[in-house]
């Protein structure tokens, strides 16, 4: 309790302080009318993901928090990888403690439009490892990596979950704060994610994330007119 008061103490200052020094606050509404950043509501996402892609997506490796959270079974323990999945090579991201992330192919529905072939992995570092054992964890979606449609406009988003955040509103109002002051930022959103494996989870709620753009070609070219520099790779 004590820590939440804290996260809404620090919420609150912050929109004391821009109302203070007149910048506007775009918190519930990007400026941008953007379908996935203006919304004044959470978005509703799905994420469908097959029985094998689901069991390769769970971390493996070596390091601090190697193999994590997995997707739990009736006892709350990670499923097990067949011998099919382990033997197909698959690029991964490994985290600052060694945890290796694994690139999978869902599907993700959003307003009755469907996104095939869309990569997912898990993400973060001390946000990984601070979800433990629950199904909602820091999550990287990118549209493109293999071979699909852009989700309006963008080749990437990230889903924090938040787990160090009991304010869920910090990350927002920061980057906000960066916006109105004119530094160019992410946008940022919010999502309610639900995951459907067959046979193992329908519909499954995950929680509410807070949706955040990446900073790559994309966001590089919108903002400087360039993809050419640091900031695209």
């Amino acid at each position: 309790m004590r820590i939440f008061r804290i996260g809404a103490a620090f919420a609150a200052s912050c929109v004391t302080a821009l109302l203070t020094i007149g910048l506007p606050l775009a918190f519930a509404a990007d400026e941008t009318d953007h379908p996935v950043f203006s919304s004044d509501r959470p978005l509703e996402l799905h994420l469908e993901i097959s029985p094998d892609e689901y069991r390769a997506l769970q971390p493996a490796g070596a390091g601090f928090g190697g193999g994590g959270p997995g997707g739990p079974d009736a006892q709350g323990r990670p499923p097990k990888r067949s011998a099919k999945v382990s033997e197909k090579a698959r690029d991964t991201v490994r985290n600052r403690f060694g945890t290796a992330f694994p690139w999978v192919q869902a599907t993700v529905s959003f307003e009755g439009k469907s996104w095939k072939k869309v990569g997912v992995r898990y993400s973060g570092d001390g946000s990984y490892m601070a979800a433990g054992n629950n199904l909602k964890r820091p999550l990287r979606l990118e549209f493109t990596r293999f071979g699909g449609a852009p989700f309006h406009g963008l080749a990437a988003i990230d889903l924090h979950s938040g787990t160090q955040d009991p304010s869920r509103v910090r990350e927002s109002l920061a980057f906000d704060l960066c916006r109105a002051a004119g530094v160019e930022a992410p946008r940022t959103g919010l999502a309610e994610v639900t995951l459907s494996v067959p046979g193992k989870l329908d519909h499954e709620p995950l929680g509410l994330y807070t949706l955040v753009e990446v900073v790559d070609g994309v966001f590089a070219r919108d903002r400087f007119g360039t993809d050419s520099g640091l900031l695209a790779h």
